[in-house]
């Protein structure tokens, strides 16, 4: 008796762990279905699926990769395009209007690296969260690293690095180099859409 019930109870944990185990593989797939799936009805999809963290009219492009969305923030009007990547695991933020622009990593979180004899993969991750601004053009094939705030109104150069903040109104290039700080702009809150409309492409 004692043992059929031990039995009975191993049984239950086993179905447990294959109903849990279930579960993850089906979200992952019905994420990686969201992530890839083209043209405007993904937009559109992805607007509703993400619609808790992200503000009116944002496009989020087929390809977009988003760890951790509970952490992310984003405004109104903003662009998000094709093979970006974001892990939010520490926070990231960005402004109303902002343009991302295609393979744009934006990595709140960073492999821990400093203990001798400890391979990477297991010294854990460590953080701080992005911020980008309002009004903001990131170029493609850039990266912003952990921690780093991006003011208002600034464009920043295809392929550029970023690992410390950038003050408002700045053009950069390269690895942090400001190039040229912009007359301040927007004194006046651009008009609003009056309907949402995913067909523009980013340039």
């Amino acid at each position: 008796m004692i043992l059929t019930i031990t039995t009975v109870l191993k049984a239950n944990e086993h179905a447990k762990k294959e109903i849990k185990n279930m579960n993850r593989r089906l979200k992952k797939l019905f994420l990686n279905l969201l992530t890839t799936m083209p043209g405007d009805f993904g937009v559109l999809l992805r607007a509703k699926y993400y619609q808790k963290y992200v503000g009116n009219y944002v496009l989020i492009r087929q390809g977009v990769i988003i760890s951790h969305p509970e952490k992310l923030k984003v405004g109104k009007s903003v662009n998000i395009n094709r093979d970006t990547v974001i892990r939010a695991k520490y926070g990231v933020e960005i402004g109303d209007y902002t343009m991302i622009s295609w393979r744009v990593n934006l990595l709140s979180q960073n492999h821990n690296h400093r203990l001798n004899g400890v391979p990477f993969r297991f010294q854990g991750y460590s953080g701080d969260k992005v911020v980008i601004g309002k009004n903001c053009w990131i170029g493609c094939n850039v990266s912003i690293l952990s921690g780093v705030k991006i003011g208002d109104n600034c464009v920043i150069g295809a392929s550029s690095v970023i690992t410390k903040d950038i003050p408002d109104n700045s053009v950069v290039v390269g690895v942090n180099k400001i190039i040229k700080t912009k007359a301040k702009q927007y004194s006046q809150t651009p008009p609003e859409l009056t309907q949402f409309n995913p067909s523009p492409q980013i340039t």
